[in-house]
């Protein structure tokens, strides 16, 4: 991995060109299929929480030697494992500012307490569109897994609200930050980013020239952290099956013996408590 195929700074790593032209088509026909896309020109938004893992089609992103080494690098430990905190989405529009990490208000929560053991729950986002035809890209808020002051804070929940107001009107406000240090990753087709699960990121603004297509799943290590996440995910199946969206808003966190099987012999071996 060169240094001018990468970015490695603060808990993120920016990946490009992990996968070829002839993966990238087959990905996006089958995603398209997965999700019943049809029309280039639908502007709505499809993703389904469950089908990277449902799908053996899909397994070989888990296994993806730029990613996996990426992951490495970021937590300093080879010992590694996948996580279920997995997602396909088709047009999905700008976000709010956010973590997905399973505690979220800084500095409070497990996710900030590493006495006993170093959090190293990671977010894995692919993106098979680019930015010059779709606008694909992602904006993270440097240092923010770590750091955090008040005004930063207050900044992001006021940038939030506004942000929620105008997308209720289909409007995509710019994203912004005047106290923090923002990094605007613009991408190409089969380019990557691996990071931190507490940094504070939005997905960019899309232009519906091309559909919008990304990919994502999570890396760890074997420690209470990863299993704390897990738990977590688990509660959101839990209400997304209240909410009857069960057969495309919930995780796989019980793995059948053959996407097991596929994890060990790669050396991800699932988080055993």
């Amino acid at each position: 991995m060169s240094k001018n195929n990468n970015l490695f700074k603060n808990n993120f790593i920016y990946l490009q060109n992990v996968f070829s032209e002839i993966e990238i088509k087959k990905l996006k026909k089958k995603i398209f299929e997965d999700l019943k896309y049809k029309d280039l020109k639908d502007r709505t938004s499809h993703s389904n929480a469950n089908i990277l893992i449902k799908e053996e089609f899909y397994w070989d992103i888990f296994k993806k030697k730029e990613i996996i080494d990426g992951a490495k690098k970021i937590l300093l430990n080879n010992n590694i494992c996948f996580i279920p905190h997995t997602d396909v989405q088709i047009n999905s529009k700008g976000g709010i500012f956010h973590r997905d990490s399973a505690a979220r208000n800084f500095p409070y929560g497990h996710v900030w307490n590493e006495a006993d053991a170093k959090y190293g729950v990671l977010r894995v986002a692919i993106y098979l569109s680019s930015y010059e035809d779709s606008n694909s890209s992602l904006l993270l808020l440097k240092n923010t897994n770590y750091k955090e002051n008040v005004f930063q804070r207050i900044e992001t929940k006021i940038y939030n609200k506004f942000r929620t107001f105008f997308n209720k009107m289909n409007l995509q406000l710019p994203h912004f930050s005047l106290l923090s240090n923002l990094v605007k990753i613009k991408f190409n087709p089969g380019d990557a980013v691996v990071f931190d699960q507490r940094i504070i990121h939005a997905g960019g603004n899309i232009s519906f020239n091309e559909p919008k297509l990304s990919l994502f799943f999570g890396l760890g290590l074997k420690n209470g952290h990863t299993s704390r996440h897990i738990d977590w995910l688990n509660q959101i199946n839990i209400k997304q099956t209240a909410k009857n969206n069960k057969e495309t808003g919930t995780y796989v966190i019980n793995y059948d013996k053959k996407f097991q099987e596929f994890l060990k012999m790669n050396d991800l071996h699932f988080y055993e408590k």
